[in-house]
C-alpha cells in the first residue's frame, strides 16, 4: 500500500484489502519506529545463545548453552533458550541410541520360543504354567 499511494487513496486501497485505515497508519508508524524493545533483546540474546553454541564446537543443547549464559551473567529460562536455538537452527550433538553388543557378530541372539503364543488361559487348570527367571538368592 505505502508503494501504491501515489496512485491510489489508501481509503480505497484499504477497503480493496480488508483492511482499516488507521491499521495501516499504525503499522507505518512501528515500521519507521524500528525494531520493539522486545525484538532487540531476542535478537542480542540469539547472538549470545549463537556464540555460546559454536564456543562449545556445536555440540551444546538448551540446558548447557543456559547453563553457560548463567555462568556469564545472563539468567535466561531453558525453554527461552531452547527457542531462540530453534529459531536459529542450532542443535546440540545428543549421545547416540544404545544397541547392546553381541558376542558374536551376525548370529542371532537365543531366545526361549513362545509355546502358547502368549495366550495364558487354556480353559483347563494346570494347563499353563508361568514363572519368574528371577534369582531369589537374597
Amino acid at each position: 500500500m505505502a508503494t501504491e499511494k501515489a496512485n491510489y487513496s489508501v481509503r480505497r486501497m484499504a477497503r480493496l484489502l480488508a483492511v482499516t485505515k488507521s491499521g495501516f497508519y499504525a503499522w507505518m508508524k512501528r515500521r519507521s519506529a524500528g525494531p520493539s524493545k522486545r525484538a532487540r533483546v531476542q535478537r542480542d540474546l540469539d547472538a549470545q545463545v549463537r556464540q555460546v553454541h559454536t564456543d562449545s564446537d556445536d555440540v551444546y543443547g538448551a540446558p548447557r548453552v543456559t547453563a553457560e549464559l548463567a555462568r556469564e551473567g545472563r539468567c535466561v529460562d531453558e525453554k527461552t533458550v531452547a527457542a531462540s536455538m530453534r529459531r536459529q537452527g542450532l542443535e546440540g550433538v545428543s549421545p547416540r541410541k544404545f544397541q547392546p553388543v553381541t558376542t558374536l557378530p551376525g548370529v542371532d541372539t537365543y531366545h526361549i520360543p513362545d509355546l502358547v503364543k502368549r495366550v495364558w488361559d487354556q480353559g483347563d487348570l494346570d494347563a499353563v504354567w508361568i514363572s519368574d527367571t528371577s534369582d531369589d538368592s537374597e
